[in-house]
């Protein structure tokens, strides 16, 4: 394995720099995000392009995908949140529950919120209708990265300024 590792494998992904990476859970897709405002998908392991998902105005900063891998939600610059229907790529909806670059976003264990990391604050969207659940200060500008424990009681960030920040959802 550690022969393996030693040359990757170097995929040419995007116009611009490439911004977030995830698996589908069944392995069989690797999904990217960029600056030139694509999503784009890629078989596994031949790095083949399988579908580029388009509508964002700004650049794509990052990507998650729910539980069951049928719904990606992707964050950008351009302060939305799209959901698409994954991997085939329509777009189900638009949430614009701020005025604020998306950085980070998650989803919940039961596909009914979602986390979003704009500036000072994670925001909990409901996704069936957008509206806000939560709105949890930072109190530090840069939000990178989302994630909720799988049994959905806890949300964790990490921030620009080092440290880790967990919140207690139940």
């Amino acid at each position: 394995m550690q022969d393996a590792m030693k040359e990757p494998t170097t995929i040419a992904a995007h116009s611009s720099h490439a911004t977030s990476v995830l698996f589908s859970p069944d392995n069989r897709i690797l999904v990217s995000a960029g600056m030139d405002r694509t999503v784009r998908l890629w078989s596994v392991p031949s790095w083949q392009p399988l579908g580029v998902f388009q509508g964002h105005e700004n650049s794509v900063n990052a990507l998650a995908l729910s539980p069951d891998g049928t719904t990606l939600a992707t964050g950008s610059t351009d302060t939305t949140v799209r959901l698409w229907s994954f991997p085939s790529g329509k777009a189900l909806k638009t949430l614009e529950a701020h005025k604020k670059t998306v950085a980070g976003v998650a989803i919940s264990p039961d596909s009914r919120s979602l986390a979003g990391g704009v500036e000072y604050m994670v925001l909990v969207l409901g996704i069936e209708n957008g509206t806000s659940v939560a709105e949890l200060p930072v109190g530090v500008k840069g939000v990178y990265q989302l994630a909720f424990s799988p049994d959905g009681k806890w949300l964790a960030m990490a921030a620009a300024d080092g440290k880790v920040r967990v919140w207690d959802l139940a």
